[in-house]
């Protein structure tokens, strides 16, 4: 499967749709994660602040690993379960994305699901 990857905009970041699916898998796992990183920052700097007001570096940093770590996931696996799925299928449709978003819900159910059961929630 030919990516034509051979012409690429000139900027200093990379956006998802710079090039075809199933190519440059690598960096769009950067970018889809890069944003799950950034609103996993944000909400845990809300919960720490608000609700479990964690004392001590280690507890911080577990609030922050808490909500950082599944929601990057979703982003790298969105990325990678809707690439391979397209290489498997060998056909570029909506399918792949469905697989991709289906497969995120899972860690986005686990993800809310341990956060309505800690006990500092």
């Amino acid at each position: 499967m030919s990516c034509g990857c051979e012409e690429k905009p000139w900027r200093n970041y990379y956006r998802y749709y710079d090039t075809p699916d199933g190519c440059d898998v690598g960096k769009k796992i950067l970018v889809t994660s890069r944003y799950g990183t950034i609103a996993g920052m944000i909400f845990a700097t809300y919960d720490v602040l608000m609700f479990s007001h964690a004392v001590g570096l280690v507890p911080v940093l577990k609030r922050y690993a808490t909500h950082v770590v599944p929601l990057a996931l979703m982003g790298a696996t969105f990325t990678v379960v809707s690439n391979a799925a397209l290489q498997a299928r060998e056909r570029d449709d909506s399918y792949n994305y469905f697989l991709g978003t289906s497969r995120s819900y899972g860690e986005r159910l686990h993800y809310i699901l341990r956060i309505v059961r800690s006990e500092n929630f």
